[in-house]
Parts: C-alpha cells; structure tokens; sequence
C-alpha cells in the first residue's frame, strides 16, 4: 500500500470517483500502464506485494515507469467493484492479460482518498500469473490450479431443516422442460424467492452413471470451486446440504433465477445472448486454466461414457425410470444402421472404453470445466452469465464445453450462425484472454468432437441426415488423433 501523500493535480478533490475507475480501466484495456501514474500523488509510494515478492515504487514518475512494463499489453476486467469509505472510495479490480500467449492475471485493490491514492496487488491463487516482477527477473510463469488453493471452502449444513432455518416453505413444483426426477421446492429466504433442487442418484440417471461420483456437487460447493468463477459468472447458489438415506444426496438452495434463464423451446436466441454466453465461456475457462483436480471431481473418461453400453444396461435393469435412456438405446442402434461403418466401430470401442480420448488429448491444457453449458442451464442477467446445476465438473479439455454446447443447442443457434462460426467465436474469445491455442486447438477441438459423438451419437441418429453427417464427418477428424 502507498503511503499517505500529498495531493498531486490528479488527486484534486474536483475528480470524480466515476473519473478515477474510468481512468484506471481505460490504461488497462488500451495498454498503456503508464497512464495510471495520473491517478498518484506526486510523492506516492507504491508498496507491491504477492507472495514471496515485494516491490517498492517512490513517486508518481516511478510508479508510471513500474506500471508501463506490467500493463503494456491490453488487458480486460473480469472484476470491478468500487467500495465507498468515510473520505473516499476503495477499487478491487481483477485483471487479465497474455504475453506472448501466456495468460497472466492480477487482483488490485485500489484506495482513492482527498489527499492520497494508495494500492496494493495481490495474487489471485486460481488464477494465471501474478502481475508484478522485479528488475532482471523474469515473471511466474502459469503453475497448475489445484481445488486447494483455488477459493475458501464452504460450509455444507448437516441437514435440510438447518440450510432453510428461518426460511418460509411454499411447496413443491416441477420446473418446465425437467429432465430428471429431481425434487424441487419454492422458498423465501430474508424476503428473496428462491428454489430448493434436491438431489441424489436415485433420481437422475447421469449421476447413477458415475457411480462413487455422483457427490460431485456436494464438494463442488464445499470446495469453493463456484467461487473462482470470474465475475461474469453467476452460479446463484446460496447454500448446501447433505440429503438422502446414503449419504449420496444433496439439497441446493438457490436464487430463483427462472426468469433470467434462456427460455425452453426449439426456436434460435438472439445472436447478442449467444455471444455473450461464448464469451463467458471463455472468461470462466480461463480464470482456472490449466486446472489440476486433486479432489476426486468427475474423472476425464467417464464424461464420455453416460450414454455407454454398462450405464445403460444399469438404466434397462431398473426398467428405465426415466425417458431419456431408454431413448439412447434405440438411438444407439439407429446409429449403427445410418453412421459410417469406420465411424460406428470407433464410437462403438470408446463408448466401452474411452481412455483413448484422454491419451489423445495428453499434452492440450485443460481448465476447471462446468460440464453441462446448455442453454437449460445457462441465462443472461445485469450483464452476466447465470450458470447453474454444477453437477459435471471436472479438469478437463476447454473444447468439450464447446463441444458439448454444439451437441445439445443446435436448433437454437441463432439465425446466420452455424457451429463453424461459434468454433470461431470461442477460439477468438480464447484469444482475447490472453489463450495462444496454436499448436493445440485443432487437436483437442476434433478430439472432443469425436468424445460429443461419443456421448450423444444416439440422440444425433434420431434426428435430421444433415446433422448426423455434420458430427461424422467431424468425429472421422478426431479418430485420426487417436
């Protein structure tokens, strides 16, 4: 933090606090860090410290020549919030950037007063590198984010009746367009609506297919993990708690964001939201790039092994409880009649055994993937993305969220999109975070192609020949990664 200072012709008290952030954030995005000694006193102090490191800058000049090297490169802000105190105002801002394709990240907090301006940068620990080095040394490069250090945990109450206490209970519902047995239950907490979703593997068919995973949104949440999303993202959760007779369950209480979420139906969202949606995406998989699971999240192979031959074979024994795998086995055999035979057989093999789309993807980084971005999932609201139902999440290749949001919302591209042109999209949002995706995008992106074809061949035999073709001819690039 800066010393206290005297006012400079910055730090005059005629400048406004609209003038300071806006300021800040125009140095950033257009490069040019040493436009932020504008905002110092002349005699200021700067006092930099992450862990490890401290830096110390005297004087507006300095400071500027200091922030010139650390900010020459356009940056964007995932975070900004501007906190009021008795003579001024404090600014947390998170920013990232890339250096010749590596992605780097910085929290600041920023205290603006009548007679100083003082910082001070930290690290954020999920994400990439830390902006600030001392002379002669070269910066941290990116190191793996591990759940450990991502976010603080959270507290998982030990039952239903202790996460609603003091809640008004108003009954049972079953949203539009549910595709589980999942409970739900309307509340009121301190006066805001929300919604209960109970969970447990006796009522949903994916999560009985991951077996001794299915708890991954119980840890998700004790984790923190729903915390190192970037500010773009809204995963409306308020609360967690163990439910169920073994253990496996467990009770969500949520915002009720109903009415932010897309809307259910068939027909195409407006460009606007469906950009946006990619570009927060983008933001998310970037603030845990090159994530590390150390926690036993959903395991790589078994993202593509939902709709396998065993998890279905479980669904048949339990006489298909709900609809949507007994539709995937007729799909199955729909596919094998209409697919290309060298299609059918690859798809055939990893659907039993799916190491060989991770042995392929070895060496292409992976990120903290949510698992499920589809548009039931997925809403606009005050300038952010609403995320919900963290129940898939893992490490994993950034191109299977792309992936999957291709498979499943297809008939809502937006009219003049086509899945080329989202692919684009995404890569150029990548890029705009500081990604350098050459020497690995096409690998990964056809591989996971292939493992979307893997995991929803069925559901594309059932539908048009254009479509079908689309993905085989798409899964015919990636069985030649393998």
């Amino acid at each position: 933090m800066t010393s206290p200072a005297s006012p400079g012709p910055a730090d005059q008290l005629g400048r406004t606090v609209a003038d300071l952030v806006a300021g800040f954030r125009q140095a950033i995005e257009s490069g040019l860090g040493g436009d932020l000694a504008d905002l110092y006193a002349v005699d200021a102090v700067a006092d930099l410290t992450v862990p490890n490191w401290r830096y110390t800058a005297e004087g507006r000049a300095k400071i500027g020549e200091t922030y010139a090297g650390w900010f020459a490169h356009l940056g964007s802000f995932e975070e900004v919030r501007v906190l009021p105190t008795p003579d001024g105002v404090v600014g947390v801002y998170t920013v990232t950037w890339a250096e010749s394709g590596m992605p780097h990240a910085a929290h600041l907090i920023v205290v603006t007063s009548s007679t100083s301006t003082m910082a001070r940068s930290s690290a954020i620990p999920s994400s990439a590198v830390v902006a600030g080095r001392p002379r002669c040394s070269p910066r941290w490069r990116m190191p793996p984010v591990s759940a450990e250090a991502s976010a603080p945990a959270r507290h998982v109450h030990d039952n239903v009746d202790d996460l609603l206490a003091g809640a008004q209970r108003l009954g049972a519902f079953t949203p539009p367009g549910a595709r589980s047995r999942a409970r739900f239950e309307r509340v009121v907490v301190d006066g805001q609506r929300c919604v209960v979703k109970y969970i447990h593997p006796d009522h949903d068919f994916a999560l009985r297919a991951m077996g001794e995973s299915a708890a991954i949104g119980l840890r998700v949440w004790r984790l923190g993990l729903m915390d190192t999303a970037p500010h773009a993202i809204d995963h409306a959760t308020l609360g967690v708690a163990r439910w169920g007779h073994d253990g496996r369950g467990w009770a969500l209480l949520m915002r009720d964001v109903s009415d932010s979420l897309v809307p259910a139906g068939d027909g195409p969202i407006a460009e606007e939201a469906h950009l946006a949606l990619l570009e927060d995406l983008a933001a998310f998989s970037v603030a845990n790039w090159h994530f590390r699971d150390t926690f036993g999240l959903l395991p790589g192979p078994l993202r593509w092994q939902f709709f396998g031959p065993a998890a279905l074979a479980v669904e048949e024994s339990l006489g298909f409880p709900e609809p949507v795998p007994r539709l995937a086995v007729e799909g199955w055999l729909r596919f094998a009649e209409r697919a290309p035979a060298a299609v059918v057989d690859a798809v055939e093999s990893l659907r039993r055994d799916a190491t060989a789309i991770g042995a392929a993807l070895a060496g292409t980084p992976d990120t903290l993937l949510h698992g499920d971005w589809k548009l039931g999932n997925l809403g606009r609201a005050n300038g952010r993305t609403v995320l919900i139902d963290w129940v898939y999440v893992g490490a994993g290749p950034v191109a299977h969220e792309l992936a999957w949001y291709l498979a499943l919302n297809r008939a809502r591209l937006p009219r003049g999109s086509t899945k080329e042109s989202t692919i684009d999209s995404f890569r150029a949002a990548l890029v705009r975070r500081g990604v350098d995706p050459s020497g690995w995008w096409d690998r990964q992106l056809h591989v996971c192609l292939l493992g979307a074809l893997v995991q929803f061949g069925w559901e594309k035999a059932l539908g048009p020949d254009d479509e079908l073709a689309w993905w085989c001819d798409r899964a015919a690039a990636g069985i030649a990664r393998l």
